[in-house]
């Protein structure tokens, strides 16, 4: 009977300060060592596109430390917001990927410390002739917008969706890998 007294005495606050501690440290030690291998710079010389227009940039890789590369690539990345607010009022969003186009930039290799290297790349944004699943995806989320909007008005739940652009330049590494990204605009024609 007694043990049990003593367990029911247990304060949670240090519980919890110390839980929160942990995942801080952790939190700074992922940092520190991403930091600690290096980084990675990406160069756009502007920040938006076209349908199949060209992109082109520059990645620089700056290795502080003797780097096992599997591979350097810059992805561009399309996520489909989704936004449903019911009729009292309360919201939801939700992110999901819905195009990736990734171009390799390094193989597998080892990189020495001290490296600094730029790298040119090009790409093609989603649309045009060339990714027609990008048009279709376009305008059937326009067209879904334009339900919502209508049901919106009529006092029901709504759904409004919308894309959301990135570049993002990635050294995939054992462990942490180190990357830089960017949003970018896509207009899909």
């Amino acid at each position: 009977y007694l043990p049990m007294l003593h367990l029911a005495s247990v304060e949670p606050l240090p519980i919890i300060i110390g839980g929160v501690a942990i995942v801080v440290i952790a939190i700074i030690a992922y940092y520190v060592t991403r930091a600690m291998k290096g980084k990675v710079e990406l160069e756009l010389p502007k920040n938006g596109y076209n349908s199949g227009e060209e992109i082109t940039g520059r990645v620089t890789l700056t290795a502080k430390k003797s780097l096992q590369l599997n591979r350097m690539y810059v992805a561009l990345i399309g996520y489909e917001i989704v936004e449903r607010r019911d009729s009292d009022g309360d919201r939801k969003t939700r992110r999901n990927e819905v195009y990736r186009n990734e171009v390799n930039i390094l193989e597998a290799q080892s990189v020495p410390a001290g490296t600094n290297k730029a790298f040119d790349f090009t790409m093609n944004a989603p649309g045009g002739e060339a990714t027609p699943s990008g048009d279709m995806a376009q305008k059937v989320a326009g067209a879904a917008s334009a339900v919502a909007g209508a049901l919106g008005a009529l006092g029901m739940n709504t759904t409004t969706r919308r894309m959301e652009w990135k570049l993002e330049a990635r050294a995939d590494l054992p462990g942490v890998d180190i990357a830089k990204s960017q949003k970018v605009r896509v207009n899909l024609v």
